[in-house]
Parts: C-alpha cells; structure tokens; sequence
C-alpha cells in the first residue's frame, strides 16, 4: 500500500500526519485534488476521465489509492525544486 499522509497547515509550517483510514483518504484527495489529476489517473487505468469520475462517486478504493499518489507525487516535486 502506498505511503499516504494528511497534509495540515498551522502557520505557515506543513507537518505530516499518517492517514489511518479509507474516510481520510478521501478527504484528502478531495481536498488537494487538482486540474489535470484525473486525467492523469484515467491514463493511469487506461479509463476515460468519466469512468474515473464515477469510480471515484463509487468511492473505489484502487482509484483513490492513485489519485492520493499522483497528489503525493505533485507536491513533493512542487517542494523539491521550490527548495532549489
């Protein structure tokens, strides 16, 4: 399972709490969800971005295990080359 964790912000300073259940995730993703996210996981699937729209309606847990990792991915290379 991949490595997921809930982003807080409190002044200013970002810390990483472990997500510890499926409601979380989902709340996550839909928090930090981003234009082109979904394209990116219905490449991902080989879906059409509607399939995945539904998928994520259904709450499916495959399809938001990789949304959170696409997020994931984003702000951790947004963060390595903003420190550069």
């Amino acid at each position: 399972m991949y490595k997921m964790y809930l982003y807080l912000q409190h002044q200013n300073i970002i810390t990483m709490t472990k997500i510890r259940n499926f409601d979380e995730i989902v709340r996550f993703c839909e928090q930090k969800k981003q234009t082109g996210d979904i394209q990116t996981v219905s490449k991902m699937f080989g879906y059409t971005t509607d399939a995945i729209r539904m998928r994520l309606t259904r709450k499916d847990k495959a399809t938001y295990e990789a949304l959170c990792e696409v997020i994931e991915q984003r702000e951790s290379l947004i963060k390595k080359y903003q420190n550069q």
